[in-house]
């Protein structure tokens, strides 16, 4: 907020503390600080409608040649291009256009109708017509293989009246990629053959995949109310061991992994073996973040080791031991 808008501010405030003073410690009847209280009652009225008005972005009037560098830099760091077009369409400001296109300098385009864009950023200019004809709006788009994120609005004088738009573009294609990883992630995880259940660094369950709800019959949401401190029902592990857990937990905090076969139990009550896997998760700083845990059903492994064991150890015939 500027200083201008301010001001009114701090002026209410110095009158309304004059007025109490004077009133309930000097002693001074209404009537007589009367003034004092209709000051304050106008600049309380013009601070409401200050702050009511909007603030709009203005034109980059008269920038000097160090001035307008360092604004270059501000917005090469930031990964940021903002262009400012008058109510003629004609690019009177573009500031970080060179992280965008070497090869045309912004000279080259001041001056010039949005039209020149229409040829190598036919997508953009047509978001500039729009924005052209006075509509405010956010949108997404390229610029070769760069992904940027444009946020345009009105452009007022120092009078309020609209005089142009401006569009703020922000680069976001780490953003895009990192996005694209999560969700190309999210989706390995959730059609895995494994089970798998990702906890935070508190051992909270926050996803579990179909698979783990296909081999248990548990919903997140059932998984959650089973690791409920409170929770007096049989748990996931068939067989929880204190000395288990820590063992796992010391495995976990020394090697950032654990692996080992593990009887677990179905939301039915039918027990069966699984091959766990847990290991940690750590942000780039190396610190705990999440727990993931993987398995897989062992029963008919079991059950082909049972076979073939009383196959070696019994007649085929009669069925009896050998």
């Amino acid at each position: 907020m500027s200083s201008l808008r301010l001001a009114p501010i701090f002026s209410s405030l110095l009158f309304l503390a004059v007025a109490i003073y004077l009133h309930f410690f000097a002693g001074f009847p209404i009537d007589t600080n009367i003034l004092l209280f209709l000051l304050l009652t106008t600049t309380g009225v013009l601070v409401a409608s200050l702050l009511k008005a909007p603030t709009r972005p203005f034109f980059f009037e008269n920038i000097s040649n160090e001035g307008r560098d360092f604004l270059e830099d501000i917005s090469s760091i930031c990964k940021v291009v903002v262009w400012q077009v008058d109510k003629q369409g004609r690019l009177v400001q573009i500031l970080g256009w060179q992280g965008i296109n070497r090869e045309v300098d912004t000279a080259d385009l001041l001056g010039r109708d949005i039209a020149v864009l229409k040829h190598d950023y036919p997508d953009f200019f047509a978001l500039l017509s729009r924005a052209q004809k006075g509509q405010e709006f956010v949108a997404h788009g390229v610029f070769g293989s760069q992904s940027y994120q444009h946020s345009f609005t009105h452009l007022t004088n120092s009078d309020g009246q609209r005089v142009g738009f401006q569009c703020v573009s922000l680069n976001v294609t780490e953003d895009q990629r990192v996005y694209n990883r999560l969700a190309f992630t999210e989706q390995v995880i959730a059609t895995a053959g494994e089970a798998v259940v990702i906890l935070n660094r508190r051992h909270k369950i926050l996803r579990v995949n179909q698979a783990f709800t296909r081999i248990t019959g548990f919903s997140r949401q059932n998984l959650q109310k089973l690791t409920a401190k409170r929770s007096d029902k049989p748990g996931l592990v068939a067989h929880p061991d204190l000395f288990f857990f820590r063992t796992v937990l010391r495995a976990l905090n020394e090697n950032d992994r654990w692996t080992g076969e593990v009887v677990l139990r179905r939301r039915s009550g039918e027990q069966f073996s699984a091959n766990v896997s847990l290991s940690t998760i750590r942000d780039a700083a190396g610190e705990l973040t999440h727990y993931a845990m993987f398995f897989s059903d062992l029963s008919h492994i079991k059950r082909s080791q049972e076979e073939l064991l009383y196959l070696a150890t019994h007649d085929n015939l009669t069925n009896l031991p050998n």
